[in-house]
């Protein structure tokens, strides 16, 4: 997934504000990340049933490791009810 912030810069370019990357292990990927020392989240299970770790880039672009589980909305559809 790829969202782009709301607002342009005044280039007038579309600036990424979030990626998200489907990863096959999560716990995996944290200590690979970690390894290479940078800070992220721990995991987290969303409202999706889907597995999430956040940091972000130097640029402050929101980074998102996610593991899909056997119950993941995305497989199993359904109403994911979210509180943001």
């Amino acid at each position: 997934e790829v969202f782009q912030r709301a607002e342009r810069l005044a280039t007038d370019l579309h600036v990424i504000d979030h990626l998200c990357l489907e990863v096959r292990s999560l716990d995996e990927a944290l200590s690979n990340v970690r390894g290479h020392g940078v800070t992220i989240s721990d995991k987290k299970l969303g409202f999706d049933g889907t597995w999430q770790a956040r940091t972000a880039d130097p640029n402050g672009v929101k980074l998102e490791l996610f593991e899909y589980t056997e119950q993941s909305a995305q497989f199993v559809g359904g109403d994911v009810e979210v509180d943001w």
